[in-house]
């Protein structure tokens, strides 16, 4: 299950309309969440509900509860360079170790779920 949304949450459509979430199900399938439905009650007391997966929430939304489901463009990271003095070479060299592998990982998990979106 990627996202949890709670009754109160605050939802903002593609469109521009604000509101809070009234009511928030799961779609299921083989006891497999496949989906989510929720009820939003907007500023103009009309409510709307909709039926969308993970993968769909951007389409519909901008916001809902602690997720930003606007699409924002995801660049490599660039590798940490350092240039320590001769003291602190040891732990940073160590350090900047650690941090490349995590870069590494963090590029190849964007690169995979770039196609698997595209795929799915």
């Amino acid at each position: 299950m990627k996202y949890v949304f709670r009754i109160g949450d605050y939802a903002e459509t593609k469109d521009g309309n604000r509101g809070y979430v009234i009511k928030s199900d799961l779609l299921c399938y083989q006891d497999i969440v496949t989906g989510y439905i929720i009820t939003v009650k907007f500023s103009n007391e009309e409510t709307m509900t909709y039926e969308f997966t993970a993968n769909e929430a951007h389409r519909q939304f901008n916001r809902i509860g602690r997720y930003d489901l606007t699409e924002k463009e995801k660049s490599k990271i660039e590798p940490f360079q350092v240039n320590p003095s001769l003291t602190e070479y040891a732990s940073i060299f160590a350090m900047s170790d650690k941090i490349n592998e995590l870069v590494e990982a963090v590029n190849e998990l964007r690169m995979r779920d770039a196609k698997e979106s595209k795929n799915g």
